[in-house]
This record gives C-alpha cells, structure tokens and sequence, in this order.
C-alpha cells in the first residue's frame, strides 16, 4: 500500500510524525513524505525506509502566500497513493484539493489539536492592529479546515476527548482513531549531575523542569509557577524550550522579578530529551486554560517525556492528563485556582519522591510508542485488506 504523508515542517523536530511514518514503513507500506525545504537538509533522502521529499517553500504558512501550497499539487497526485495522510489543518487543505483530483484516494486528517478552539498567540499583545488580523485570520482558517473536513474518510487525532468533539464538529461518518503523541521507550545513560554543572545548582537542591517547543505569556500559566517556586530555598525551575514564540517575555518577567533559580535553556533535539529530563527531579504540566477547550483537554506529550525518564509529574487537573497521572499515581494533579497550589504540590510530590518516581517508572512499560503504534497498524492493515 502507498500512503504519501503531508507535512507542514522539515521533518527534523516532529516526533509523532516521524513514529507514525516509520511504524508504517517498518511495517511493508510504501510510505512517501512531503515537507517543507530547509537549506541544512537534502531535498530528497531516505530514513528508516520512509522517502522524504522537501518541496514546500518554508513561506507557506504565510496566510498571504496560501498559493504555494499548490504549486506541486501535480507532483503529490503523480504518486497515485492509496492513501493521503494529511498532518494539521494547512496540510489538509492541500489534501483535500489532491482528493477532487483523486476520488478513490483515501484521504486522512491526522488532527494534532482541537485547531478551532486554538488560541491566539500572538507575540505582540500591545498591537490591536496584529490582534485584530489574526483574529480575522484565525477564522477564516477554522472555516477553511470545516469545509475541507467534508473530504476525508477517516480522522486521526490525539485523545478521546478531542476524538469524542471532532466526530461531531466534522459529522464523521466513520470513528476516529485516538493515537497518543506518546515517545519511543529508549535505553539512555543517565548524567545525574547534566543540568546542575550547566547551571551551577547543587547537589542538594530539588529541580522542577518544564519542556515545551515554544511558550507564551499569560497561556501556559508559567507565570504562576515562578512566582510560586521563585526564591524558594533548595528549589530550582528549568524552563527548556524552543527561542520563539514568546520566551524572551517569560524571560523578562523573571528578571523583573529577580528571581535567581530559575533558569532558562534553549529547545532541545527529542531524541535527547530523556537524557536533560533524567537530571531533574519532578515534570511540570502546568496549562491550565478552562477558556481555551483546546488546552483543557490538551494531552501534552511533555507529560509522557517525564514518565519514561522516570520522573514524577506535577500537573492540573485537566481531564486527560489528570486520568494518566492518577490511573498510575504518577505524581500529583492541582487546582491552581487556589493560593500557591503548584508549590504544595510539588512539596507533596517530594515529600514521598520514592513513591512517585517508582509508579512513573512502571507506568512507562506501557506508556511508550511501541505499545501505542500497535493501534495504528491494525488500523492501517484493515485499510490495506479493504483495497485489495
């Protein structure tokens, strides 16, 4: 079976992408992938038997310039694949054009968020002008990713919650397939001391991480966290994540508050991620956003990073993440409506670390990609008996 996959990045930081492709491969499909140029990266290559091709102009996602999009639309139709796997919103809108071209083309809306109950995050918050057109935009493309859900066959997405709205919101005919953005299970050497050399912390002193590709002021709640762990005696706060977005403001809030224990670090490559994890103590979960359905039924991948590096996790109590973190007693889930809820919790958690750093650990021998990928298989292999 051929399944082409689109992709509105350079295949270089996307882990649920690159498990999905290469379980698919693995297991005897003919997987091509189509992405977004990058001057670091061949244009064409093949890893882990799935043939990337990098065609997109890295200006796609210029609402302005929606254009390029289709300038290879011949080539994608060229492949004749059985199946187009259609990776978030802007990618699915290139999908669904290539399916008028090929009726009898499966077509899949892989959903990596609940994008109409998105947030903006805009970086310029003093700017009504900016506001006012993403605002504008931001509705145009929720429409846009409606009408062209009335093309796909089947949709893929993150959790059940989000799964359980998008059947209704699209009007599937078909049930959606729930595949978590959960990590490959890996055998990593442990540097204890990784984090602590790089920023002078001592042995002594309990460190609570974070890790996120990008962050954003007065979404992800941070401010709250440092303002409660600020200062704190033998407490450390390490935010690692992504220069984009809006972390030179998270950056600047700290300062202000002159704050000396928390530190910053620059986005790292996943395949890493466990080793930096490993030399922390506790994993911070912290969006808590009932406004936003998007973020309150979030089920970050960051939560499952922390439990196969074995580390507890302190989280809210959003309905999907507090359902793994209880099921396995992971860590503590809190409300932070409530005056220093974070830091209560993360006292409790530490209070009987032993406890929760065991249960984190068992709780990866099921919780990891290998165990995930098989509800994927199965449903590609039914897809696979029904074309032939």
């Amino acid at each position: 079976m051929k399944i082409v996959m689109l992709l509105d990045n350079s295949y270089t930081n996307d882990g649920r992408v690159e498990r999905e492709a290469e379980s698919l491969a693995a297991a005897a499909n003919n997987v091509v992938l189509f992405c977004v140029k990058n001057s670091m990266l061949p244009d064409n290559e093949i890893r882990n038997s799935v043939v990337i091709k990098r065609i997109f102009d890295p200006q796609l996602h210029d609402f302005w310039k929606t254009n390029l999009l289709f300038i290879h639309k011949e080539i994608i139709i060229a492949e004749k694949p059985d199946v187009l796997h259609c990776h978030d919103q802007l990618m699915l809108h290139l999908g669904a054009s290539v399916k008028k071209s090929l009726p009898n083309c499966i077509l899949i809306y892989d959903s990596h968020e609940l994008f109409h109950s998105w947030p903006l995050n805009v970086s310029n918050y003093s700017s009504k002008i900016l506001f006012l057109k993403s605002w504008i935009v931001r509705k145009y493309q929720i429409a846009r990713e409606r009408n062209n859900a009335k093309n796909i066959n089947y949709l893929i997405t993150v959790n059940k919650s989000i799964a359980a709205i998008l059947e209704k919101y699209f009007k599937l005919k078909n049930p959606a397939l729930t595949i978590r953005n959960i990590p490959v299970k890996v055998d990593f050497t442990t540097d204890p001391k990784f984090l602590r050399k790089k920023f002078d912390i001592q042995d002594s002193t309990k460190i609570l991480v974070f890790i996120g590709s990008a962050i954003y002021p007065k979404t992800l709640n941070l401010e709250q966290v440092i303002d409660e762990v600020g200062d704190q005696p033998g407490l450390a706060f390490v935010i690692i994540a992504g220069e984009q977005g809006g972390k030179k403001e998270i950056v600047n809030y700290v300062k202000s508050k002159d704050y000396r224990n928390i530190y910053f670090h620059s986005k790292v490559p996943f395949p890493e991620i466990g080793n930096y994890l490993a030399s922390c103590d506790v994993g911070l979960v912290p969006t808590y956003n009932k406004s936003d359905l998007s973020y309150w039924l979030a089920l970050d991948n960051k939560l499952f990073e922390y439990i196969l590096a074995g580390l507890p996790v302190l989280a809210t109590v959003q309905p999907e993440i507090a359902a793994v973190v209880e099921k396995y007693s992971a860590g503590v889930c809190i409300i932070p409506d409530y005056k220093n809820a974070y830091l209560d919790g993360l006292k409790k958690i530490l209070e009987n670390i032993g406890f929760y750093k065991e249960n984190s650990k068992n709780a990866g021998v099921s919780l990891n990609w290998q165990h995930e990928s098989k509800e994927l298989l199965q449903f590609y292999s039914k897809l696979k008996t029904n074309l032939s």
